[in-house]
């Protein structure tokens, strides 16, 4: 249990300037990642770095977890890559295409 004073492992901030600072939010898809610098008391600049940008990264967890993958045939590779990006984020479109060697 968390005492009141403590920081919520949901939502974290930190100052990088005196003008800008870093969020991070736990989402259910990851880590939602946001920067904020202000000038002249107005917004800057400001970026997002979403879960999805993680998970679907070359070196991402889709990517890892795809790695040793095995089926009996390229079809059913194909389904079970789905299903492992379905899992990672269900809203995002995408396409698997097996090459090589199943």
């Amino acid at each position: 249990q968390r005492d009141e004073g403590e920081p919520s492992d949901t939502v974290r901030a930190w100052p990088v300037e005196q003008s800008s600072g870093i969020a991070a939010v736990q989402t259910a898809r990851g880590v939602l990642l946001h920067l904020a610098r202000i000038d002249d008391d107005r917004i800057d600049d400001y970026r997002i770095v979403a879960p999805t940008d993680w998970n679907f990264h070359p070196d991402g967890a889709l990517a890892r977890g795809l790695v040793g993958l095995e089926a009996d045939d390229a079809a059913a590779l194909a389904q079970r890559a789905g299903l492992a990006a379905l899992a990672l984020d269900p809203c995002v479109a995408f396409r698997i295409e097996v090459a090589g060697d199943a």
